[in-house]
């Protein structure tokens, strides 16, 4: 029988095992710096958002993207606490090609928007 001292300990091991499986799937040494031309690209796609009917002055995201074969940008992951800046950055962003050489790579950027 199952007593309340071995189930603690599972739930222990479990919550344990899963943490260091997060902590290695998105290791930050991974992720290859922005290159300055796909920055631009992406600072041009969101410059002047049309927030008008939203009430903030600065919102930060962590933008999770890759390049295609075609050069253009599908967005993985927005990570943000302000599910309209999700939206927007994945509408904006979204199968969008940039002047790129074929980059075909995973990246991540920190990105603030500000309203007005």
């Amino acid at each position: 029988m199952y007593t309340l001292k071995n189930v603690i300990k599972l739930f222990a091991l479990t919550v344990m095992l899963l943490s260091y499986g997060v902590s290695v799937a998105d290791n930050p040494k991974d992720h290859k710096p922005v290159p300055p031309e796909v920055k631009s690209g992406i600072v041009k796609l969101i410059d002047h958002p049309n927030l008008t009917d939203v009430d903030f002055r600065e919102a930060e995201a962590v933008l999770h993207f890759l390049v295609n074969a075609k050069s253009e940008i599908v967005v993985l992951l927005v990570e943000t606490e302000a599910p309209y800046v999700d939206q927007l950055l994945k509408q904006k962003l979204n199968y969008k090609k940039l002047n790129t050489a074929n980059l075909d790579q995973r990246y991540t950027l920190k990105v603030t928007i500000r309203n007005g």
